[in-house]
């Protein structure tokens, strides 16, 4: 068979290496690469037919790993576990792709809210491989862009034609950034709006800072109706002339005036 690559290119080097069993690290080390592109060529001679890999059971004997090859029960090797040695992921196990009806299976338990354990016990999908999706999906479905448009477009009403056309599209296409503005600045100007309202009708309400509220001039007490700013002309001039009176205030003035009336000296003479 013609080979297209030089025996003395990097890439062919590193086959060669693959094909002799020699570690990853010695490798990367050799051929001065990467585990990546290690992995990546490893992966391309399984797929050639060219590398067959086994899979493997560690278990802890004492005080040594021992490392059982499936199938060659006689290629043991004993491994220190208190050594810092990298992990080959590839030797491991022999974990093949997910076909689409896997990937499906496993997404649709997702969304389901089941977790990677059940995944890898109901459809025996390896758990590195669940775990990793797992939190592919959470991350996935943290930015879920139709969701926030959705959620961004709901309760508004009695908008423009304009505002109403992209709150209909967004529920089923997905929105340009100038469209989601436009609902955000929409949605901003009826919050100011009622803000607005709310704290001039209800004394109670939070008022900004710098903003002041005419008061009783007997009880004190803020009233709805007019807000202003003392700082500038008009409402100072508004601070100085308004000398007002609540309605609870001015009927107390009321009945004493009217109880003044009647126990006055002349109310008795006559």
């Amino acid at each position: 068979m013609t080979r297209h690559t030089s025996p003395n290119s990097k890439r062919q080097r590193i086959r060669d290496l693959i094909l002799s069993e020699a570690k990853v690290e010695d490798i990367v080390d050799e051929v001065k690469t990467t585990k990546e592109y290690v992995y990546k060529e490893r992966g391309k001679l399984k797929q050639e037919g060219l590398l067959v890999t086994h899979q493997s059971l560690s278990v802890l004997n004492g005080k040594n790993k021992i490392t059982v090859v499936k199938n060659q029960p006689h290629l043991m090797d004993n491994v220190d576990p208190e050594r810092t040695v990298p992990i080959d992921p590839v030797n491991d196990y022999d974990i093949s792709r997910l076909n689409k009806n896997e990937l499906m299976l496993m997404y649709n338990d997702f969304e389901d809210q089941k977790g990677p354990a059940y995944v890898t016990a109901k459809h025996g999908i390896h758990p590195e491989i669940s775990q990793k999706e797992f939190e592919r999906f959470s991350k996935m479905k943290s930015r879920d862009t139709y969701l926030l448009q959705v959620k961004l477009a709901a309760g508004i009403s009695n908008a423009s034609a304009e505002i109403q056309s992209i709150v209909n599209k967004s529920s089923s296409t997905l929105l340009t950034n100038d469209e989601i503005m436009a609902i955000i600045d929409n949605k901003m100007w009826n919050y100011a709006c009622s803000f607005t309202r709310n704290v001039v009708i209800n004394p109670a309400n939070y008022l900004p800072q710098g903003l002041e509220r005419v008061r009783c001039r007997i009880c004190k007490e803020q009233q709805a109706g007019v807000i202003y700013d003392r700082n500038t002309i008009v409402g100072s001039y508004a601070q100085q002339v308004l000398n007002y009176m609540c309605p609870s205030c001015r009927a107390l003035q009321n009945d004493l005036a009217a109880q003044l009336s009647q126990s006055s000296p002349t109310n008795q003479t006559s």
